[in-house]
């Protein structure tokens, strides 16, 4: 998302939204990450099943699969 295909699909809307999502994604999964490096098993867990984490994976697929279809 941050290398060659910015600069060749970057400039449709629907980028800028999957990378938005992309990053919240990320932002998710790094909460999951520091919990399991702090051996918090149960509560990664939990947040893997949670509604804030599932969402931002919800949403980036969603976004990805519109962008797919405005970069054909």
């Amino acid at each position: 998302m941050h290398g060659p295909v910015k600069n060749t699909d970057g400039k449709v809307p629907e980028f800028s939204d999957a990378v938005a999502k992309h990053k919240m994604f990320h932002v998710e999964a790094g909460k999951i990450a520091r919990l399991i490096n702090a051996k918090k098993y149960s509560e990664a867990e939990r947040g893997l099943n949670g509604s804030t984490y599932s969402s931002a994976s919800n949403s980036v697929i969603t976004a990805l699969r519109i962008l797919k279809q405005h970069v054909k």
